[in-house]
């Protein structure tokens, strides 16, 4: 008999095989606490959450998912299209390196973009005009 991986849709519907280590529950919970608690010297909790729209548990529980999913070393997920737009332009380390981009990303980006790394978005060296 050959044995065969899951299938997408199982892996999705089953988050990943998720197993909450304090319940047994088979899906991640939702955690309603925007901030979290530090210790007497301000360091974060144990688990590393800091703020809910950096880090939480399903936040992360959902990049793994998605990275095992698209067979990736890893995912990331951002709280707004901003925040993503600004982590591509942040990760572009030198000029040179190619960016595609529709003339009207999310309607004035370029502006944005033109903050976070000037000579990609500089008309005069080919960036948005």
């Amino acid at each position: 008999m050959v044995k065969r991986g899951l299938s997408v849709a199982t892996i999705a519907a089953q988050a990943g095989g998720y197993i909450d280590a304090a319940s047994g529950g088979v899906v991640p919970p939702i955690q309603p606490s925007t901030t979290f608690a530090r210790d007497r010297s301000y360091q974060p909790h144990p688990t590393g959450n800091i703020y809910a729209r950096d880090d939480n548990d399903l936040c992360r529980i959902a990049e793994a998912l998605l990275a095992q999913l698209d067979n990736a070393e890893a995912a990331l997920l951002f709280p707004n299209g901003m925040a993503a737009i600004a982590a591509v332009f942040r990760a572009l380390p030198k000029w040179g390196n190619g960016l595609g981009a529709v003339a009207d990303l999310l309607g004035h980006d370029e502006v944005v973009a033109g903050v976070l790394c000037p000579p990609v978005c500089d008309p005069d060296r080919g960036g948005f005009e």
